[in-house]
């Protein structure tokens, strides 16, 4: 099973510190059991609410997109108010309240997504190379991989935030592009790889715009969760790479160290019947 762990460690910047959170899912009698649609809302809003000082924000959000799903569920299955009654007894107040900047910051992370596949993708084929080299009994496995600079978007003439930020905001004055650089960029940095995976199977499962994230398909939810730790393991080489002298086309850094990590934890026993 999979599980969101943050990184608790010292950071380049020391307003990047994150709390450890960690889900699994098993038995439902178990009293640490994690619902999929509890999986489902912990994934998003971990997305969405990603800076070190907004646990109360996120943990509110959380529990409102709960609230909603449990009240669906409730006007077909009576008994999900009974099981799951910390979400059914949030008034539809608080929920709307809790989830005033959600669909905001899902676009902002949409985006975010979008915008570091030019980067991710380089990393990637950087990353394959060097396995290839370590592992040559596997290169029949990994394949043939052509190093490509990232790929520009229209009107770009290089791969830099100044011009992805012209082009998200559809102009280029300063204000605009600071402004898209701190809201989209900087505040989604920790969770850029899974924003990443989000964007990518959103695409892959052709949703376009309209990517309609089921809170208990738990299938869709290991999916994105394993791809966004591909993307961390890229993310960590070519920080190593770069720094270490290697060349990029990006003019800018992922660092590693914002990143909200993602590990592997064991699913809850079963309980005794």
């Amino acid at each position: 099973m999979w599980g969101l762990t943050a990184n608790t460690g010292s950071t380049s910047d020391p307003n990047h510190q994150y709390n450890v959170i960690t889900m699994s899912v098993g038995a439902h009698s178990s009293e640490n059991y994690v619902a999929p649609f509890e999986f489902g809302a912990a994934t998003v809003t971990t997305m969405t609410f990603s800076s070190g000082g907004e646990e109360q924000q996120r943990t509110a959000a959380f529990n409102a997109l709960c609230s909603l799903f449990v009240k669906a569920r409730f006007e077909t299955e009576p008994k999900w108010s009974e099981q799951f009654p910390q979400y059914a007894d949030i008034d539809d107040r608080t929920c709307k309240a809790s989830l005033r900047t959600f669909s905001r910051r899902l676009r902002d992370r949409t985006l975010l997504g979008r915008d570091s596949l030019g980067y991710l993708g380089e990393a990637i084929r950087h990353l394959g190379v060097a396995l290839r080299d370590a592992c040559p009994e596997r290169s029949a496995e990994i394949g043939t991989i052509e190093i490509q600079s990232a790929i520009l978007g229209k009107g770009m003439s290089r791969h830099s935030l100044n011009q992805l930020g012209a082009r998200d905001a559809r102009t280029d004055d300063a204000d605009a592009i600071r402004n898209w650089e701190r809201r989209v960029w900087d505040a989604g940095i920790p969770v850029v790889h899974i924003a990443a995976a989000w964007h990518v199977l959103g695409k892959h499962l052709n949703f376009d715009t309209d990517f309609v994230y089921s809170l208990e398909d738990l299938a869709l939810h290991r999916r994105i969760l394993s791809l966004a730790q591909f993307h961390e393991a890229a993310i960590d080489f070519e920080w190593h790479r770069r720094i270490g002298g290697g060349q990029g086309s990006s003019t800018f850094l992922i660092d590693p160290s914002r990143l909200i990590r993602l590990r592997p934890i064991s699913a809850n026993p079963a309980c005794p019947s």
